[in-house]
């Protein structure tokens, strides 16, 4: 099995991790205050998807009937073909395994 491999029915997805560098104006950026939504886009300009997913899931759950903010997380599953997780209510992202479960249900 690959490392990157989805499996439908098994509550585990595993993908790579690689650390990217961070450049100043990028830097000065993610040290200024700044709210949830604005550093998920900042995230996602940059290319790290997992923490702008991991963003825009807790956003998702605090306001559950942000019409706004459900269309972007859809988008954002589709956009990195995840799009078996619309409409799971929450995904648990435990960093120790960096990989993203589902909750048992």
């Amino acid at each position: 099995m690959k490392s990157d491999q989805i499996i439908i029915g098994s509550a585990t997805i595993e993908g790579k991790i690689q650390r990217l560098p961070v450049y100043k104006e990028i830097e000065t950026q993610l040290v200024q205050t700044m709210s949830d939504y604005d550093r998920f886009k900042l995230y996602q300009s940059i290319g790290l998807e997992y923490d702008a997913m991991i963003i825009l899931d807790e956003l998702r759950r605090q306001n559950p009937n942000d019409a706004a903010l459900k269309t972007t997380w859809e988008n954002l599953l589709k956009a990195n073909g995840f799009e078996m997780l619309i409409g799971v209510p929450a995904i648990d992202f435990e960093m120790n395994s960096h990989s993203p479960q589902l909750p048992n249900n």
